[in-house]
């Protein structure tokens, strides 16, 4: 027989049509014509356009129409809608082709758009971080422990030495394992792949991989309806081992590690009862459309990839410094930072072991398996242990199953979706029919046997027995 008791209330505390093959190696910046591109305005054609005047006046015309929408976007507090505009604007310079001496008004205007985007994308940033307020700060009190990204880790091993061994065995993989993105094989890459060759550096990967396969299938599936590159699927392997509730020192979150200002922009909600930045599936949609916005940007994906680790101003600085388009080239310039030239080789490293672990030692031996779960939306608030109760289960596999949530109880959102033990959700929402909404956060349902006392039950939900 069930009985609602009252327990006493708890408070909760890395668009687009598909995705083109990955491009050559792209060579320094030379002068193009632009007929082809749609710069004009709507409405007009842009073939008219250049017929009548030069193609950098139209270049520029569109740049700064492009900027002007994002300034007031931005000043309009729309910030995904001010990102639309300021990476066009940006894109529009990156992918004309044309160099800086065509036309003295073309350093001055990417240097002015550079810099309005830095000020506006430090702004975004610190408005993310200090909107969380006190009560982010103390739901992180609460969950201490939580595991570390291991690029930091992996990053330390840039010094180790080339093993030859280690670059035959990875030259001979290239020539038979199937990929998507493009794999090198260089001097950098090698250093990891050394690293991965130790003990240390071993499990990390071994311990990376068994975790991704809990979710490496959902990735799959959220790769593929976006159009993108399944070897993407790889990059939580460095970010977060595949770990959740990985955090780093400097407050990225999650399986793609969003650091929250970024994360809001994709419509990644953090606020006092949640972290979708924790939420696989939330997280992996909102990295898919940031990558796909980075390669819209740049066209190439190692620099993609290393403006998903530093930032796409980074990136656009680099190359205008350096006039190369091109990540390797950027590496031998030291045109980016140090965490940024390690970032890429050691995605290279992690993707090469991936695809096949025994060539390189590694040996995963109980991957973990995808979790079936039935998903429902409560509508308002709701106590994880009282859900719990009503299934018969362990509060600490719900909390597993719903990463995101910072204490026991769902937010006050009738769009919120909880997870639960697949087969259990019928179960779980007649069981709530019984109970007021009112009370699905106060109270608690036991089971009566027939060894149960009124005070041992009183005892085991710390409440008097004449309560």
């Amino acid at each position: 027989m069930l009985i609602v008791w009252l327990a006493g209330c708890s408070g909760a505390t890395h668009r687009a049509a598909q995705v083109p093959p990955p491009a050559k190696t792209p060579q320094p910046r030379a002068a193009v014509t632009l007929n082809g591109l749609p710069l004009a305005p709507s409405g007009t054609s842009p073939q008219m356009l250049a017929l009548v005047r030069p193609d950098v006046d139209v270049l520029i015309e569109q740049v700064e129409h492009d900027f002007q929408l994002g300034e007031r976007e931005y000043q309009a507090d729309d910030l995904p809608a001010a990102r639309v505009h300021f990476d066009s604007a940006i894109q529009r310079l990156m992918t004309s082709g044309m160099n800086y001496s065509v036309d003295p008004r073309l350093e001055p205007l990417m240097d002015r758009l550079i810099n309005t985007m830095h000020e506006y994308q430090l702004k975004t940033e610190q408005a993310g971080i200090a909107s969380l307020g006190q009560e982010q700060e103390q739901a992180e009190q609460q969950a201490p422990g939580e595991p570390s990204s291991p690029l930091e880790e992996i990053a330390a091993a840039a010094n180790l030495p080339a093993n030859p061994e280690v670059g035959q065995k990875a030259a001979a993989e290239l020539l038979h394992v199937p990929h998507d993105l493009p794999l090198t094989v260089n001097e950098p890459v090698l250093t990891f792949l050394n690293f991965f060759q130790t003990t240390r550096g071993r499990a990390i990967i071994e311990h990376s991989l068994a975790r991704s396969g809990r979710y490496m299938g959902m990735v799959r599936q959220v790769l593929k309806q976006e159009g993108l590159p399944q070897d993407l699927m790889y990059l939580p392997l460095p970010e977060s081992g595949y770990q959740p509730r990985a955090t780093s020192r400097v407050g990225a979150r999650g399986l793609w590690q969003f650091m929250p200002g970024t994360a809001r922009l994709y419509g990644v909600k953090i606020n006092r009862w949640e972290d979708q930045r924790l939420d696989p599936t939330d997280s992996t949609r909102a990295a898919a459309e940031h990558l796909r916005d980075l390669y819209a940007i740049f066209h190439d994906w190692y620099l993609a990839l290393a403006a998903y680790d530093s930032g796409s101003l980074t990136v656009a600085r680099a190359i205008e410094r350096t006039g190369y388009a091109d990540f390797w080239q950027l590496y031998r310039l030291n045109a980016l930072p140090v965490e940024t030239k390690n970032y890429v080789p050691i995605m290279l490293a992690m993707t090469l072991v991936a695809k096949d672990p025994e060539l390189y030692g590694v040996h995963v031996t109980d991957p973990e398996r995808p979790v079936k779960m039935d998903s429902f939306k409560p509508g308002r608030s709701l106590d994880l242990r009282l859900a719990a109760d009503a299934i018969g289960e362990k509060v600490d596999v719900l909390r597993e199953m719903n990463p995101a949530l910072f204490g026991v109880v769902t937010p006050d959102d009738p769009t919120f979706v909880l997870h639960v033990p697949a087969g259990t959700e019928t179960e779980l929402l007649a069981t709530l029919k019984t109970i007021p909404p009112s009370r699905w956060v106060g109270w608690r349902l036991h089971r009566v046997t027939a060894d149960d006392t009124l005070a041992a039950v009183a005892e085991h939900y710390h409440v008097h027995a004449a309560a």
